[in-house]
């Protein structure tokens, strides 16, 4: 099992992003590449958002999540 590492503020800040990008890059087109990129990272934040796991995080040793979060 996968132990979060991703806190709840984080998690809504993710979203935000995600739903954002996602959003930008259907409305400008997906004939160019950089809004395939941009589509690719929003679905990407937009996911670990939803699982409250983020890989480069743990290649850091970094977490988000406050002391009363882990109860």
């Amino acid at each position: 099992m996968i132990s979060k590492n991703i806190g709840n503020i984080d998690r809504i800040i993710r979203l935000f992003v995600g739903i954002f990008a996602i959003t930008i890059s259907i409305f400008i087109g997906l004939s160019n590449i950089v809004s395939i990129i941009v589509l690719i990272v929003g679905i990407v934040v937009l996911l670990t958002s939803v699982v409250s796991y983020c890989p480069i995080y743990t290649i850091l040793k970094f977490d988000t999540i406050f002391e009363k979060e882990k109860q």
